[in-house]
């Protein structure tokens, strides 16, 4: 059907999250350039994918330096487009380019070494788009890496993850229906591979989280969309709801500039 609307995995949760922002991103283009942390995660993205695309068509991955390099270039090209740097970023001492691109080749490295022999893919950086029946939207992801059995998705922190983040996470539901439409079959597992740097020691660790998806589980992916599809037609998007972690400055770069945020109010004491 023309004219549908494609919206992706992350922006599935941006909105459930809260609309206000989702509405300036996507309807009016209101860009906010990304943060320092989250350039870590694209240039370290960048250089697993370009290892385990090559481990899939020739057997093994690139070298160790060659994965290093892949991740300090993408990181310093994606700096110089533009960034800001925010509390987040403070908070796991990625405060400039150079501790930037430390971290995104530490990372990168270490995933070379330590996860991906641990994975032999049959799909890197896989895109698909679906339609849905009876809404205006296609739903369009990029799946990370797909296995004969699972679903894997990378990301990099300072801290370690909380432990049911895989089994809520919007994306990897969305990402095992997918697979179900294209495949035929659900994966049997789906993953999120936490690659951690401590920002004061330095330390780094592997924390893979895993879950699993049934068609039951994927009922509420379905009505959330159908939702969500009534809610982008209707044009009424409401903000996060009050209290929310995510609707503050630390994570949100529409929050200096959002009516709806709630700062502190200075009151003269006499």
């Amino acid at each position: 059907m023309p004219n549908k609307m494609q919206l992706h995995a992350t922006g599935l949760e941006s909105l459930s999250r809260c609309g206000i922002a989702w509405e300036r991103r996507n309807i009016r283009g209101d860009k906010v350039m990304p943060g320092a942390r989250m350039l870590v995660g694209t240039a370290v993205d960048a250089s697993v994918r370009e290892n385990l695309q090559t481990k899939l068509a020739e057997g093994t991955g690139v070298a160790v330096e060659q994965a290093k390099a892949t991740a300090r270039d993408t990181l310093v090209a994606e700096w110089e487009k533009g960034v800001r740097v925010t509390e987040e970023d403070l908070d796991d001492a990625v405060t400039d380019r150079d501790k930037s691109v430390d971290m995104s080749v530490n990372l990168a490295g270490f995933h070379h070494s330590v996860v991906a022999p641990q994975i032999q893919p049959t799909h890197v950086a896989r895109r698909w788009v679906l339609d849905v029946e009876g809404t205006n939207l296609q739903i369009a992801g990029e799946i990370d890496i797909q296995t004969a059995t699972s679903i894997r998705d990378t990301k990099t922190s300072g801290k370690s993850p909380q432990k049911g983040l895989a089994d809520e996470s919007l994306q990897l539901s969305v990402y095992a229906l997918a697979v179900r439409q294209i495949d035929g079959f659900l994966p049997e597992t789906v993953h999120l591979d936490f690659l951690v740097q401590t920002p004061k020691r330095g330390d780094t660790k592997f924390v893979p989280l895993d879950s699993i998806r049934t068609m039951e589980s994927l009922d509420p992916v379905m009505a959330r969309i159908e939702t969500m599809d009534r809610i982008i037609n209707s044009g009424m998007f409401t903000p996060a709801p009050i209290g929310s972690w995510w609707c503050s400055a630390k994570f949100c770069g529409y929050f200096s500039t959002c009516r709806y945020a709630a700062r502190p109010v200075s009151v003269a004491v006499k």
